[in-house]
């Protein structure tokens, strides 16, 4: 009940107070704090002709080609991730 209506900025923060809560059970502050510094490891891509396409089964030579371009850290992060497994 506290957390509804959904999208409502008091049942949102209640339930990001809980999630947050539950979280400190698993990591420290500090662990949380250090993954969050640095760029996201993005599932899909969000664009061109790989879009919806797991990075995982993107060919290497568009990794390569992302690399180039002027993409978000996140973007780039993930394509350097992705080439060096």
């Amino acid at each position: 009940v506290l957390a509804q209506p959904a999208h409502r900025a008091a049942p949102d923060a209640h339930v990001c107070a809980h999630l947050v809560a539950r979280m400190l059970t698993k990591i420290s502050i500090e662990e949380m704090i250090e993954i969050s510094s640095r760029p996201c490891l993005l599932p899909k891509l969000r664009f061109g002709k790989h879009e919806g396409i797991p990075l995982a089964e993107v060919p290497k030579d568009y990794l390569r080609w992302i690399l180039s371009q002027e993409f978000d850290e996140d973007v780039k992060y993930t394509a350097k991730h992705y080439l060096a497994i």
